[in-house]
C-alpha cells in the first residue's frame, strides 16, 4: 500500500512536472502552478519520494536527517503558501501528500519491532 502510494505520488509529481514545463492549455493547469519553481520542487519532491524506495530500511540516520529537511522544508512552504492564496489546489495536496510521506519515512525507528519484541518461551 505504501510503494503504491508512493509510486503514484511520484507518478503524479512527474506529469504535473511536464505539464509545467510544456505549457500545454489544458484544465489540469489551471488548477496547478506553471511557474519554474513549482516544476523544481515538483521534481525535488519526486527525487526524494524515489530514494526512499530505492534505499533500504533501516536508513542511515544522515539520509532521514535529510529526509527530514525536505518535509520540513515543503510542508512549512505549502502551509505559508496556502494560508496566502498564493499556492494552486492541486499544488497544496500534492506538497502535503509528499511531505507527510517523506516525514514518515524520516521518523521511521532505528531498529524495526520485530527486532526489539522479545519472544515469549513456555518452559
Amino acid at each position: 500500500m505504501k510503494k503504491g502510494l508512493t509510486i503514484g505520488t511520484i507518478a503524479t509529481l512527474t506529469f504535473m512536472s511536464i505539464v509545467g514545463l510544456a505549457n500545454v492549455e489544458t484544465g489540469f493547469n489551471l488548477f496547478m502552478g506553471t511557474g519554474l519553481e513549482h516544476n523544481i520542487a515538483r521534481l525535488v519532491l519526486a527525487a526524494a519520494l524515489f530514494s526512499t524506495l530505492i534505499v533500504t530500511r533501516p536508513r542511515p540516520r544522515s539520509a532521514r536527517v535529510l529526509l527530514g529537511i525536505i518535509a520540513s522544508t515543503i510542508l512549512t512552504f505549502a502551509v505559508g503558501q496556502s494560508f496566502s492564496y498564493a499556492l494552486h489546489l492541486f499544488d497544496a495536496l500534492a506538497y502535503f501528500i509528499a511531505g507527510l510521506m517523506l516525514t514518515l519515512e524520516a521518523i521511521e525507528p532505528e531498529t524495526s519491532m520485530a527486532e526489539d519484541t522479545p519472544v515469549a518461551t513456555t518452559a
